[in-house]
């Protein structure tokens, strides 16, 4: 086992530094440990291998007095128990967590919560105190049992490709080619001593149930089944890089960000895909939408505008000829700004001139801009949303006209309503100055008596 993690960690960090060491022996390393089985043997390697390392330990209340015996092995006993003759280079970080109190009122698994808290302050360790790696004992059976459970939960190919060797945010898994059993042995040949989480022998867990089930059923189909488990991981893991990396490249000719927070998907754009349904699922499932919204989604294309999906944190909107995103939140929040003075303005990224109409010339024709005759510029001001029953006099027409009759004459999407922004007094905020971007008032417009004009032009969209 020493001989393929060396080769492993060689891969992982190659080269070597001025002074002859290879450079992966230079590198610090945080080791994620429970006191079981693995996660032990995993230190028992990297010890034997004179490599620098730490240790951290959760303590997540989930199994009684069974927590706090693991956390007193780990503190007290593990790196004497394994035979580290200087303990005090390695020093055991120790963090109890209320995992019931953290789930309560969620819709999160207590598996997820505890997930979430682990990593979590696995990487606060590793940006306070420098560490590289953080490295948990995962290995070849817990690999396939992952691929097990995602079949159950339907996620895809990314879900059959098993778990990532070693992620984004620098989480290695060293054992991961190493099945339980070549584990097993290990500890019994150089006496490691652990302690055993009876829960595992429980099938409370869905991941119980598929281990202490299903998986000695296949071993009776296929006795090398962790040997083939693993071959079959890296194929689909090639396989699931290269399509990932399709998708990437499908996403970005299809998708528009139209400023924070809020995206475009237009259907010409989306339909010149090989398979545009299967596109738009992956680009929806990163947003919380689940392969039945997206069929529903994708059956709503060239249908009725205005047929409304939500995830937990979007809001998609079938337009004319897109899909439109928003995050609810920003969907959903009525901002009223208060503007007491120009410097307020300029604050929020307009630009305000006031001029002589004589100095005036030419006037910019692009939404942005609008003028006002000065006379009517005064203090204090308002900007907020639409609202139902806003009406105005758009520049140049003869009448009133209500502010939504106004945007269906624009074929303003649900989410493009929503995002505009309304200028207009704050001792009366139903009179309105500027649809900023789209229209003035046309009683505040330069007239040929005029003799003060007021530039305003406004920010770029967000």
């Amino acid at each position: 086992m020493k001989e393929r993690l060396l080769a492993r960690l060689r891969e992982l960090v190659p080269g070597k530094e001025n002074d002859g060491t290879e450079s992966f022996r230079k590198v610090r390393y945080l080791l994620a440990v429970s006191g079981g089985l693995d996660s032990n043997v995993m230190t028992h390697l990297f010890y034997h291998l004179d490599l620098q390392f730490d240790i951290a330990h959760c303590n997540f209340h989930l199994r009684g007095e069974d927590s706090n015996l693991d956390q007193q092995f780990v503190q007290e006993q593990l790196l004497d128990a394994i035979g580290i003759e200087n303990p005090e280079q390695h020093r055991i970080w120790v963090k109890e967590f209320d995992t019931y109190g953290v789930q309560s009122g969620s819709k999160k698994s207590i598996e997820m919560v505890a997930r979430e808290l682990r990593y979590s302050w696995f990487q606060e360790l590793m940006e306070q105190f420098g560490y590289q790696y953080v490295c948990t004992a995962h290995h070849a059976n817990d690999n396939a049992e992952t691929i097990l459970l995602n079949w159950v939960r339907g996620t895809g190919i990314k879900g059959m490709a098993g778990i990532p060797e070693l992620n984004q945010q620098n989480v290695f898994r060293p054992l991961l080619h190493f099945s339980l059993a070549e584990i097993e042995v290990y500890a019994k040949q150089h006496r490691i001593p652990f302690q055993i989480d009876h829960t595992n022998l429980e099938d409370q867990f869905m991941r119980n149930r598929i281990r202490n089930r299903i998986v000695p059923l296949l071993e009776d189909l296929n006795p090398q089944l962790f040997a083939t488990s693993t071959r079959n991981i890296k194929l689909i893991d090639r396989q699931n890089r290269f399509y990932q990396n399709a998708m990437e490249e499908a996403a970005a000719q299809v998708v528009k960000r139209i400023g924070e927070g809020f995206l475009e998907i237009p259907f010409e754009a989306l339909d010149q895909q090989f398979d545009p349904q299967l596109v738009l699922y992956e680009i929806l499932s990163p947003l919380g939408f689940h392969a039945d919204q997206v069929d529903q989604v994708f059956a709503s294309k060239g249908g009725e505008s205005g047929r409304k999906f939500f995830s937990e944190q979007y809001l998609l909107v079938t337009d004319r000829d897109s899909f439109q995103i928003i995050e609810k939140e920003q969907f959903e929040q009525d901002t009223k700004i208060l503007i007491t003075d120009t410097s307020q303005l300029t604050d929020l990224g307009f630009s305000i001139s006031f001029l002589e109409k004589k100095e005036l010339g030419g006037m910019d024709t692009h939404p942005r801009y609008a003028y006002f005759d000065a006379q009517y510029w005064q203090y204090p001001l308002l900007i907020r949303g639409w609202e139902a029953g806003d009406s105005f006099q758009p520049l140049g027409s003869k009448g009133r006209k209500k502010v939504s009759d106004f945007f269906t004459d624009l074929k303003l999407s649900l989410i493009e309503k929503k995002r505009v922004q309304i200028l207009c007094r704050a001792d009366n905020p139903k009179e309105i100055l500027w649809i900023i971007g789209l229209r003035i008032e046309h009683r505040f417009r330069v007239r040929e008596h005029t003799e003060k004009v007021v530039v305003l032009k406004a920010p770029s969209p967000q």
